[in-house]
Parts: structure tokens; sequence; C-alpha cells
């Protein structure tokens, strides 16, 4: 009888220890894509600095626009709002991911907030690129 309860003991270790090396695969693998995500995304405030420099530098029609909006604070508040209206945004609770991507009237209703700092709103890297090619063919 021992040896049938050694036998069932060594199993049972087995069993337990591929457990738990399939559970720390999978952890390992979700951070991976989690720090994948991380790297394409974009806080929307620096990406709304980064459109405005580009508008100012090239000289856009739409960087005198969001200058009207209140001088270059309110030009920022303006890029977020439009960047907002035309790209995709997602938010993050802990800007760690997972990112969370909002609909277009929930996006609308946070007019108020966006631009003041908030920083758990983000696009994707290259959503930065097609809203500054749109802007350019809005000349």
């Amino acid at each position: 009888m021992k040896h049938g309860y050694r036998a069932f003991t060594m199993q049972s270790g087995f069993l337990i220890g591929v457990l738990v090396a399939a559970i720390a695969a999978a952890v390992l693998v979700f951070g991976i894509a989690a720090a994948k995500r991380r790297r394409h995304m974009l806080p929307l405030n620096d990406a709304a600095s980064a459109a405005y420099d580009a508008a100012r530098r090239e000289g856009m029609v739409i960087a005198g626009v969001a200058e009207d909006a209140g001088g270059a604070p309110g030009a920022l508040a303006w890029f977020v709002r439009s960047i907002a209206g035309v790209v995709p945004v997602y938010e993050s609770r802990s800007g760690n991911g997972p990112f969370l991507r909002l609909d277009r009237t929930r996006t609308t209703r946070a007019d108020a907030d966006v631009g003041t700092g908030e920083q758990s709103l983000y696009i994707q890297k290259r959503d930065l690129k097609s809203y500054i090619r749109w802007a350019r063919s809005m000349q």
C-alpha cells in the first residue's frame, strides 16, 4: 500500500509543477503582450503637443485656429479635442494597460475634461501620424 501512495504523491507533485509552469508561462505571455501595447500608445496630451508643434513648424492654418482658442494652453486643449474627434482614443486606469477604446459619445462627453492634465487618455502612435496627414490635407 505504501508503494501506491508514494506513486500517487509523485504524480500529484508532477501535475502541480506542470500547472504552476503553465500559469507562469501565461503570466509571462500576458506581460509581454501588455508591454508591446504600451510601446504603441501615446498619451493624448503628448500627441496634442506634438501635433501643435508640427502644425506651427509647417505653418498650417490649423495652428492659428487652435491659437485663437486661447493662446498656447488653449491651442493644446483644442488639439486634444480635435485629435479625439478624428482618431480612436483609449483609456487606461493605471497607465500600464489594459487600454479600453472609448466610443465617440464618451469622448465627446469628456471634452470638458480632455486636455486639462488628464493622463489616462491615449492614442496609438500611428494614429498621430494619421492625424497630422489629415491636418495637412485640410490646408
